[in-house]
């Protein structure tokens, strides 16, 4: 009888303290709601703006914070500071400024490009002028020499074979071949008889490489 007692006594307390937090949470309910109603009444006299409501809503335990201020606010949220924005800030223009500077660069080395190629281009025409004198002076000089062995040539060729050999040992090696290849072959052999052994044989040589 006494045990049925005590686990009477012990269903009465738990039921109590059941009903006691089921009233708490209640009340807790109750206050929300009034404080709600207070807000939203506020907030359509247009006494408060939502604005003036952010800093208190951040000081809600865990709950304000983490999700009641970025749901109202998105723009604002609580984990980035201005700091972060600064920070942010200041990251951009450092590589805007670095940005800036590989541009600079670029344009520096495209410029020391140009003028390389511009440089280039310049000698280029040079050496092209310079070829081009040098032909012109080659070739004056080939129609100086062609009329220089083409009045020796009639000079000689007018001469008695004896006479011309005379005169030709004593000229330079190259101009006598010149002679000789461009001269009448029958007087040029004409004139070979005449020459020494030696200068004749010589002459004789350098006709056949020249033929050659």
């Amino acid at each position: 009888m006494a045990e049925a007692k005590k686990k009477s006594r012990k269903r009465r307390k738990k039921g109590s303290f059941f009903s006691k937090i089921i009233l708490f949470i209640q009340l807790i309910i109750l206050l929300l709601a009034v404080i709600g109603t207070v807000i939203t009444v506020l907030l359509l006299m247009n006494v408060i703006t939502v604005e003036d409501l952010y800093p208190y809503i951040l000081k809600i335990p865990y709950v304000g914070e983490r999700y009641i201020a970025p749901f109202i606010y998105p723009e604002k949220n609580p984990k980035i500071t201005i700091y972060d924005i600064l920070e942010k800030e200041a990251y951009i223009v450092e590589r805007e400024e670095k940005l800036k500077e590989l541009e600079n660069r670029l344009l520096e080395k495209e410029k020391i490009l140009e003028d390389k190629e511009k440089e280039l281009a310049k000698r280029y025409q040079e050496v092209d002028d310079l070829k081009e004198e040098l032909s012109a002076k080659l070739l004056r000089k080939k129609t100086t020499w062609d009329k220089n062995i083409e009045a020796l040539v009639n000079l000689y060729g007018s001469m008695s074979p004896n006479a011309a050999a005379k005169i030709l040992e004593k000229v330079d090696s190259v101009i006598v071949v010149e002679v000789m290849r461009r001269m009448n072959s029958k007087k040029a052999s004409l004139i070979m008889e005449k020459f020494p052994p030696d200068f004749a044989a010589k002459i004789s040589k350098e006709l056949s490489l020249k033929t050659d």
